[in-house]
């Protein structure tokens, strides 16, 4: 591999691009604002008595209020956690808990069903639950990463008690039919079954675009993360539908009514309730902005750079999201390149690291060198124009280079 960092700008001249908001977005100032009483001032812990206990409560129970009416829910449907991986993890492994209790019976005895291009968060989950004997079926999609509500209904049995499907995927950007999803398990719970079934729903990359309400989505769980909303980092959110089978992963405490022990974050819980808050706010002036930016951007680089290859659909995606491969290059190496010159990119999603090429692209049936080339684009409220063309003289150079160093 050649040195990336030849003719690399000089950050002093130029301002950097970031274009990796599907991964972590930075922290608004109006949230900023709203955290800000809970460092300091009003910092007492929540489970004292005392005055200042009290008013940390307070503000808790605020927020939880708050987004509680964001999702279209009740507040005790709420439950504050650590990320949303952790609300992921909270609502698969909790309701297989549950259901082994409430039916006196073991994993061997459960059957789970997923997507085979979900968050690591959620398949790892489904994975370590399946080597535990668990019953898993991964949905197939098909070339642009849909999945077909005929194969859930296909794959729904009688012992079936959790369907975990995304609202929208993070690394190809599909926005998916959830509404039908749920109507397809509504009609499988009609039928005469010894099994309660929930629906639960990784959505944090959809309250920013899309309206995110539990009632309409007709989902039981639904996992939020304030990082992809303009908020801080260390706060997410798992709502549950009352009567939905649910057991705590975390013991300590009797905090979040026994559900996540350990002494709330004030100030998180603060961000994440504003955050939501605000995306909903600007949603549908920011969606249309970032969709009209997103066409023209994938148009460029289509006209730019003959080697990629776009991945995901053309239509029905977020709008901050653009998924390319570029088949016989190297992802790193594109994104070290692209680096040196100002402008942040990801491959695959972040929460994999470096742990080989993108499970999402491989199931889309596209072969290992569009899987090991694959570089996310994720516009945000940042972003302009003048940034997108910037990137793709940038991302033509830099491919062309690549090919004249052949």
């Amino acid at each position: 591999m050649s040195d990336p960092t030849e003719s690399a700008v000089d950050p002093e001249q130029i301002r950097r691009i970031y274009l990796d908001h599907a991964a972590s977005t930075p922290v608004e100032p109006a949230v900023r604002e709203a955290m800000e009483p809970f460092w300091s001032d009003s910092f007492g812990n929540q489970g004292a008595i005392h005055s200042e206990g009290q008013a940390a409560k307070a503000a808790i129970e605020g927020a939880r209020e708050r987004v509680a009416t964001a999702l279209g829910g009740h507040p005790d449907e709420v439950t504050f956690t650590g990320s949303g991986t952790e609300a992921n993890n909270l609502a698969i492994f909790g309701v297989a808990e549950a259901v082994c209790a409430q039916l006196d019976t073991t994993l061997p005895h459960l059957h789970l069903i997923t997507s085979q291009v979900e968050h690591s968060s959620v398949l790892d989950c489904f994975k370590h639950l399946e080597e535990q004997g668990a019953q898993v079926t991964y949905l197939p999609v098909d070339t642009e990463g849909w999945v077909d509500p005929r194969e859930l209904a296909a794959a729904l049995r009688d012992d079936t008690v959790l369907v975990s499907l995304m609202y929208v995927n993070s690394e190809i950007g599909n926005h998916y039919p959830l509404a039908a999803f749920a109507d397809v398990i509504r009609a499988h719970r009609r039928e005469a079954r010894a099994y309660p079934l929930a629906f639960h729903t990784d959505a944090s990359q959809g309250p920013t675009y899309f309206a995110t309400n539990v009632e309409a989505l007709g989902v039981d769980l639904l996992t939020i993360d304030a990082q992809k909303m303009y908020g801080p980092k260390g706060i997410g959110a798992l709502y549950h539908r009352r009567g939905t089978p649910l057991a705590p992963q975390l013991f300590g405490g009797g905090q979040e009514k026994g559900m996540r022990p350990g002494t709330p974050a004030t100030p998180l819980i603060a961000g994440l309730a504003a955050s939501l808050e605000l995306v909903a706010q600007r949603r549908e002036a920011e969606a249309a902005r970032l969709t009209a930016l997103r066409d023209t951007f994938i148009a460029d680089v289509e006209a730019r750079v003959p080697a990629a290859s776009l991945n995901g659909p053309r239509t029905d995606r977020s709008p901050n999201n653009v998924s390319f491969s570029f088949p016989g290059f190297d992802a790193e190496e594109l994104v070290l390149r692209l680096d040196a010159k100002g402008i942040a990119v990801s491959t695959k999603s972040v929460c994999r690291g470096t742990q080989g090429s993108s499970h999402v692209i491989a199931a889309l049936g596209k072969g290992q060198e569009h899987a090991t080339s694959m570089l996310r684009f994720s516009l945000g409220h940042s972003t302009t124009q003048e940034d997108l063309t910037r990137t793709v003289e940038a991302l033509a150079e830099v491919v062309e280079r690549q090919l004249s160093s052949r």
